[in-house]
């Protein structure tokens, strides 16, 4: 979803200040959309006394409802169901990577939409549909009380009508007009934009819709009434396994910036700081410490040693001044 904002705004350059209100629509679309899945989620865990695994779950809609019906909301909101919230903005960002002329991110958009949908499927059918897959867990479970439940209806509505507040979503739109001080939008900016009038959105917006829903369907049918292990995973393999890894980027984060960060600092600890400042303060210490060693030698501790230092300064002092005055 921050890849939308930033398609959105990205488009800013090629259709003018429409496509900065798209993926700030975008924003305050998901703000609503993604607070409301961060607390149902919390609101699941807590029912489920901290459990956060979902291969312990399923079954869990006789239990929990409520929760389970405000994760339905969310999960269709940003799986872009037609007239959700989710639905206007980000066919509002897509229709400008289209509008823009760039088809390959409006295509790559259109496949995260496919994907979107179908993994916010999978955690639903997993955590709620389907048999539970610990007995005694689902019996366990209860419904979160007012004050979880209270705040999650209020994100849901809003996940339901958020979307209007971008209608119609032209140059004319409300986000457009409130971002116009801020983008210094010209009428250049307005006859720059494709959107007015352009023939192809609602057909664009049908598109993305019948690919929301496809994505949700393939998500439902492959873990409605799924056990594990996930079939997905079987399917896929070792794939399934990079992926779970994040394609070894934390691997490699670890083995470059990480690794090599402490090999440097290694460096620097052996080299720079022992080599090199404790070796400059060391040689002072050593330094003064011999200076010392040998100004003791002249300390005796007797009077007559000193007075008879001092009488020989004199004189040496007075032949100096004799010797500069005969000159």
């Amino acid at each position: 979803q921050l890849g939308y904002m930033f398609l959105g705004v990205g488009m800013g350059a090629y259709v003018g200040a429409s496509g900065y209100a798209a993926g700030m629509f975008h924003l305050v679309t998901q703000a609503f959309v993604k607070a409301l899945l961060f607390l149902g989620a919390g609101s699941v865990i807590h029912a489920l006394h901290d459990t956060q695994d979902m291969r312990q779950m399923g079954g869990l809609w006789p239990k929990l409802r409520l929760t389970g019906t405000t994760m339905l909301v969310a999960s269709l909101a940003i799986s872009g169901f037609p007239l959700l919230s989710g639905f206007f903005s980000k066919d509002e960002v897509l229709f400008q990577a289209f509008a823009g002329g760039k088809y390959l991110l409006w295509a790559v958009g259109l496949l995260t939409a496919l994907l979107t949908a179908f993994y916010m499927f999978r955690l639903f059918s997993l955590t709620f549909l389907g048999k539970p897959r610990d007995q005694h867990l689902a019996e366990a479970a209860h419904e979160s009380p007012l004050v979880m439940t209270v705040p999650l209806l209020a994100l849901a509505a809003l996940s339901i009508v958020g979307g209007f507040i971008g209608w119609p979503g032209s140059t004319g739109s409300a986000l457009e007009h409130f971002l116009e001080p801020a983008l210094h939008s010209t009428e250049l900016d307005r006859v720059l934009s494709l959107e007015p009038a352009h023939p192809n959105k609602v057909l664009l917006a049908v598109l993305s819709a019948v690919v929301g829903l496809a994505g949700i369907a393939l998500g439902l049918r492959t873990y409605w009434r799924r056990q594990i292990p996930d079939p997905v995973q079987e399917r896929l393999g070792g794939a399934f396994d990079l992926m779970g890894r994040q394609y070894q980027l934390d691997d490699a984060y670890r083995a470059v910036a990480v690794g090599g960060g402490n090999a440097l600092c290694q460096v620097a600890a052996d080299h720079l700081d022992q080599g090199g400042i404790d070796w400059l303060v060391n040689a002072a210490a050593r330094a003064t410490g011999a200076a010392g060693r040998w100004l003791r030698l002249i300390q005796s501790g007797l009077v007559r040693h000193y007075a008879l230092a001092v009488a020989l300064g004199v004189v040496g002092i007075m032949v100096y001044l004799a010797i500069r005055v005969m000159s």
